[in-house]
């Protein structure tokens, strides 16, 4: 399951947006390899180890 943030300054502009992504499948396609392509950059085990990685070191670092 793949969720997607759509970002709206209105109530009918969120209604609208929403007809747009049920009404196209290529742009629901583009939504989905998007967000998945996001996630993959920036939550990857790698990327997430070295985030920890950061954090421990800001800490011990305190410490000093």
């Amino acid at each position: 399951m793949v969720v997607v943030v759509v970002a709206y300054d209105s109530w009918q502009e969120f209604i609208d947006r929403c007809e747009m992504v049920i009404e196209s499948d290529a742009l629901r396609e583009r939504l989905q390899l998007n967000a998945q392509q996001y996630i993959r950059d920036h939550h990857s085990t790698d990327h997430e180890k070295q985030q920890y990685i950061n954090v421990i070191r800001k800490l011990t670092d305190s410490l000093n």
